[in-house]
């Protein structure tokens, strides 16, 4: 019988172990808004930048797996996408203010080890898959609008390069509203990359494209065009995008999500009501919208939403999800933290095993690197 109280004993400890080091925790506090979040198997990386570029350096820091504090693994003049791979950071950066001043960093996550490209122009966006890294430049081209008052518009090549930047390929060309691409890059499907592009903005609330890849020889393909500042999900063979509400009373005060098969083909709306601003991301088969203060898995089919978290981050790019935990800005004790929120018991139970940290070097110049 002692023996049995004893076991159980253990048990309840180490349950309670589990709960404690598994539970929601603030990862580092933050100031003002971030950019471009990331959660990996080295941990957790974000973009700090400055209001005004140039005032002080924008950072990529880091919260290592299994750590208790950022570091800083990049710094630059300005730094406007990140992507993490394996052990490897890849960031769009900017040396100053010129318009030739944009780079591809790749950093080697523990060493430290940099290559950088230089001259590139405007480049936001970034995607990277073991085929090719790809990437926008902006352009500003005159065009005609009302007679006799020229626009300035700029133009987004999205480009591609499979080893050397300096010969990077000609993917698209697309037409935007601002000096960046104002879209994100949603991933590949059979050798075809999917993108978002957000046009029209500086008239209107403008319109959000889902785009891919055409065949070879052929155009850009269009897969879907919705009114206003809608996002995208790529899964699998699953698309996922938002539009204005069938609703409620005012369209544009909530987002309802459509679901389109690649493989077999045919659009579905899958669910309403959602907020107004959001995000959608997916841990494994599951597609979450984050938004109104709380993360809903979305169903397969028409149906209501599940509530299954609280969480205030609520914006493209700035929330990831990795082994059933959501990551990214919230309210911690009043004030802003980038925050670790699990989404399930599994969530609990791997963040609790998070026990040593991945080596992932700090950064020690801004500037330094071996050329590519």
């Amino acid at each position: 019988m002692k023996r049995v109280l004893l076991l159980m004993a253990l048990a309840l400890l180490v349950v309670g172990a589990i709960f404690v080091r598994g539970r929601a925790r603030p990862l580092a506090p933050v100031d003002g808004e971030i950019r471009d979040l990331v959660a990996t198997s080295h941990g957790v990386f974000w973009i700090s930048a400055p209001d005004e570029p140039g005032s002080s350096p924008a950072t990529v820091w880091c919260v290592p797996t299994g750590a208790h504090r950022p570091v800083a693994v990049l710094r630059a003049y300005d730094v406007r996408s990140i992507f993490v791979t394996g052990a490897t950071l890849y960031a769009l950066a900017e040396s100053g203010p010129e318009l030739d001043s944009g780079e591809l960093v790749v950093r080697e996550l523990a060493t430290g080890q940099e290559k950088r490209h230089g001259g590139l122009h405007a480049p936001q966006g970034l995607w990277v898959d073991p085929s090719a890294t790809y990437w926008t430049e902006a352009r500003s081209e005159r065009a005609p609008a009302i007679v006799h008052i020229p626009i300035i518009r700029p133009i987004h090549a999205l480009r591609k390069t499979t080893s050397d930047p300096s010969q990077a390929t000609l993917v698209a060309l697309m037409e935007g509203s601002k000096a960046h691409f104002t879209g994100t890059f949603l991933g590949r499907r059979e050798e075809k990359l999917y993108w978002t592009e957000q046009i029209g903005t500086e008239f209107s609330q403008g319109a959000a494209y889902v785009r891919r890849e055409g065949p070879p020889s052929g155009d850009i393909e269009t897969l879907s065009r919705e009114r206003g500042p809608n996002f995208a999900l790529l899964n699998g063979d699953d698309l996922f995008w938002t539009a204005y509400s069938h609703e409620m009373a005012i369209p544009s005060a909530g987002r309802i999500v459509y679901r389109l098969n690649l493989a077999h083909g045919g659009s579905a709306k899958i669910t309403d009501w959602l907020s107004a601003s959001g995000a959608l991301t997916t841990d494994g088969d599951t597609v979450y919208f984050v938004g109104g203060d709380w993360v809903w898995a979305l169903p397969s089919k028409l149906d209501e939403p599940t509530p299954v978290q609280h969480f205030a981050a609520n914006r493209p790019g700035t929330v990831d999800t990795f082994n059933s935990n959501v990551y990214g800005r919230d309210t911690w004790d009043e004030e802003p933290h980038i925050v670790r929120r699990p989404l399930s018991w599994r969530g609990v139970l791997t963040a609790a095993l998070q026990f040593g940290s991945t080596d992932v070097a700090p950064d020690t110049s801004s500037l330094g690197g071996e050329a590519l």
